[in-house]
């Protein structure tokens, strides 16, 4: 009887241990998957975020002119003019390389006109005509002054500020009092003061 009472604490015990083993076991395994999944969890943040930052945005840019292959090109932002130059293939042998901007950064919609050697000489020679005829029209005004003691009506009148009857009151004083004897003297007619005199005094002469 008191072998029996031994050998079913014996089992008792036994079921116990296992069914604590078992309790242990059981809970460790699902710490564990919870932590997998956790880690999952805070890892995916990261990678997704890892690939936005290398997705790099595209920008459209319009190149024409003196290039090989003119067209419109999709290229990475902050690109610069000597990368579109690039896509297109490069300069064209009369491509005006000197006086385009290669450093330049470009914007999304922007257009990139390359000139030819000729468009820039002809632009260059039209500055230099127009500042020649400058220089040749004070020039020319330099030599051609009015002669009070000479000039008729209508050259007077062609004088900054002298009209008509300016004109004809210049001859008038000259037919009374003989010719001008010094520019000076024209500020004595009637209607000629200071004022007209420093308008027309670099246009006359006697």
């Amino acid at each position: 009887m008191k072998q029996k009472r031994i050998f079913i604490a014996v089992t008792v015990l036994l079921i116990l241990i296992a069914g604590l083993y078992y309790s242990i076991g059981y809970r460790a395994e699902g710490e564990e998957e919870l932590f997998s999944a956790e880690d999952l969890s805070l890892e995916n943040p990261g990678e997704l975020d890892n690939k936005q930052d290398n997705k790099t945005e595209e920008i459209c840019i319009y190149i024409c002119g003196q290039v090989k292959k003119a067209g419109v090109y999709y290229l990475q932002e902050n690109c610069r003019v000597a990368d579109v130059i690039e896509a297109a293939g490069g300069f064209k042998k009369g491509a005006a390389k000197e006086q385009v901007n290669l450093a330049k950064k470009l914007s999304d919609g922007e257009k990139v006109y390359i000139p030819s050697k000729k468009e820039t000489d002809s632009a260059e020679e039209t500055e230099n005509d127009r500042q020649d005829r400058e220089h040749t029209s004070v020039e020319e005004v330099q030599k051609m002054k009015i002669n009070l003691n000479e000039a008729s009506e209508s050259a007077l009148m062609t004088l900054p500020g002298i009209g008509k009857s300016k004109a004809a009151a210049i001859i008038r004083y000259r037919t009374e009092y003989g010719f001008f004897k010094e520019i000076e003297e024209i500020k004595k007619i009637e209607g000629i003061k200071d004022g007209v005199f420093q308008k027309i005094k670099d246009y006359i002469t006697i």
